[in-house]
């Protein structure tokens, strides 16, 4: 596949993940970018080093629900490549914007599935581990069919991204569209904003500022943290092999680390004394939550280098 002298159209670009995803492909390719990004959880800071570059970037400050092939012809480009990274992720979000989510990861998934038809560009999908719901079987592979609930805070996220994995099988079905759908499991780095609210930030920042680590529940509960450039890394490698269009991909760390132990090894690193304050858990809070990724390694040779902590070392440092 030619990757070189072409146009990616990218949705939530500004985020953390898709701001790192152009970074590398700006460095290390010709692509030129048209970045979609509505900018309620993505930041233009994340591409400040390159964003004036107006040959290669285009930005356009739209909901991905409001775009159109129309919209993207007034630029007279060819599209060769397009990813689907938009959607708001912290949990917060999903009390404060559930329909938001929704519209992004439905209305929003078409049309950019649209665009990629109307180009006949391949087409890549940021899905997530949270449609495995709170999993049954550990750790989880691509055939595990999730435990999951259509109702509850988590649910706006949840089925959406269930709902594009349908939706973008079905284009893959019916219009032979080349499609990858990535199954994200928590990542984190540098891009994350003070406000993100997700676990990691949320403890970085309040043991910074002495202020309490809120757990949720016991804090037995785990997840696996893969640093963002290792798994922009796996990305742009498995996006190269044309066997892997039409597959579904786990990506993530293998490594579990329980709540509370991230939460001590946070106060650690940061010489902080804040304390460890215990609040009820949501009913649909996943208990476990790490990837199996050797479907993906059967295909490209990847995997997370990056400790969790020197990536929160890493955070760290550019805070103080």
């Amino acid at each position: 596949m030619n990757v070189y002298n072409n146009w990616v159209l990218i949705s939530g670009g500004f985020g953390l993940i898709g701001s790192n995803l152009v970074k590398h492909l700006y460095r290390t390719t010709s692509y030129n970018f048209l970045i979609i990004d509505d900018l309620s959880s993505g930041n233009k800071d994340n591409l400040r080093e390159i964003i004036s570059d107006k040959k290669r970037i285009i930005t356009l400050v739209k909901k991905v629900e409001n775009l159109t092939s129309e919209i993207i012809n007034n630029y007279s480009i060819k599209i060769s490549m397009v990813f689907h990274f938009a959607s708001r992720a912290s949990p917060k979000d999903f009390h404060d914007h559930p329909i938001d989510i929704m519209m992004t990861n439905s209305i929003g998934t078409k049309n950019m599935l649209d665009i990629a038809l109307s180009y006949g560009a391949h087409f890549v999908f940021a899905s997530t581990s949270e449609i495995y719901g709170d999993p049954l079987e550990h750790p989880q592979d691509e055939s595990y069919k999730g435990n999951v609930s259509p109702i509850g805070i988590r649910s706006c996220y949840v089925e959406s991204k269930r709902f594009s994995e349908a939706m973008i099988d079905a284009y893959r079905r019916k219009y032979n569209l080349k499609t990858l759908i990535l199954r994200i499991f928590n990542t984190y780095g540098l891009e994350f904003g003070i406000n993100d609210g997700r676990v990691i930030p949320n403890f970085i920042f309040n043991a910074i500022k002495r202020q309490e680590l809120i757990i949720y529940g016991d804090g037995m509960q785990t997840r696996s943290f893969c640093h963002v450039r290792d798994l922009v890394k796996g990305i742009l490698e498995i996006m190269m092999v044309d066997d892997a269009y039409g597959e579904v991909f786990n990506i993530g760390n293998p490594q579990e680390i329980s709540i509370i132990e991230l939460a001590k090894l946070v106060l650690s690193i940061t010489g902080s004394e804040s304390n460890l304050t215990f609040k009820e858990i949501d009913v649909f809070d996943p208990r476990k939550r790490s990837p199996n990724i050797k479907k993906i390694q059967s295909y490209i040779d990847w995997k997370p280098k990056i400790t969790l902590e020197e990536g929160l070392q890493e955070i760290i440092n550019n805070i103080q």
